[in-house]
């Protein structure tokens, strides 16, 4: 079964909010373990590593 443009640019919609919600909930849990003190920092390091995968 063929997809429509529409399907597949929701498609692809979708797993770009699936990853950026892994990345923020990644974020999240390395500010808790305190493993950081600025979310930013932690979120920006993550958009780099993940940018380019």
């Amino acid at each position: 079964m063929a997809l429509t443009a529409k399907q597949e640019y929701e498609a692809e919609k979708d797993f770009e909010s699936i990853k950026v919600r892994r990345m923020l909930l990644q974020a999240i849990s390395q500010a808790n373990e305190g493993r950081t003190k600025d979310l930013n920092e932690v979120c920006e390091r993550l958009e780099k590593k993940y940018s380019n995968a």
